[in-house]
């Protein structure tokens, strides 16, 4: 058996008794040959209707309970605090997009919440390109390869300690999915500051 993070492997030894075997943990990638930051990120922007000086937080995600969206969505008031006029773009379907709207409703945030939909293969790197920071704060992640993918078209990326690719990606930022109050703080932080945004891209590109 083969798996792509260790607490992918405790799942299936621990919870469905697979003994029968070893397991193994190879941990996912992707081609760096297939991906770059953007030649033009200014024209890009423009291109996809985003101002200049606005920091844009991107999740591609499937609209389901595990990926945490509620949580994301409810960080963004003291993320828009501190850096007025920031936005998240939430790029995917899945069943709870009427209530993951209905939340953006409520929390009067119509102004700083994008819903993108499902993103084809052309657009879908001029958005990881566009980003100042690409969030994925998943309850559980058997592994995820979008913070890669993010990295490879020039954003950095913050995830979940919980999701599997927590175990081998280092230069990130990292928080627990029920954190809210820390989420915020960590996106906060990548906003406002470009030479942090900068730096965690460069050594996790190196890496």
């Amino acid at each position: 058996f083969v798996t792509l993070s260790q607490s992918m492997k405790d799942v299936l030894t621990q919870t469905h008794g697979v003994m029968g075997g070893p397991v193994a943990v190879i941990p996912g990638c992707i081609d760096s040959a297939r991906f770059h930051p953007p030649a033009d990120r200014s024209a890009l922007r423009n291109r996809l209707g985003l101002r200049q000086e606005q920091k844009v937080i991107l999740t591609v995600r499937n609209l389901v309970a595990r990926m945490n969206l509620d949580s994301l969505i409810q960080a963004m008031p003291a993320v828009i605090q501190a850096c007025p006029g920031a936005v998240l773009c939430i790029a995917g379907a899945g069943p709870l997009s009427s209530q993951l709207a209905a939340l953006v409703r409520r929390s009067r945030l119509d102004e700083f919440v994008r819903f993108l939909g499902r993103l084809d293969e052309e657009l879908l790197p001029q958005w990881y390109g566009a980003a100042d920071l690409f969030v994925m704060p998943s309850v559980s992640e058997p592994f995820g390869l979008t913070p890669f993918e993010a990295i490879g078209y020039g954003t950095p990326s913050l995830i979940s300690k919980q999701s599997g690719v927590s175990e081998v990606l280092a230069n990130c930022l990292k928080v627990d999915f029920w954190d809210v109050d820390e989420m915020a703080n960590q996106m906060a932080a990548v906003l406002r500051y470009d030479s942090l945004r900068d730096e965690l891209h460069a050594n996790s590109w190196r890496e």
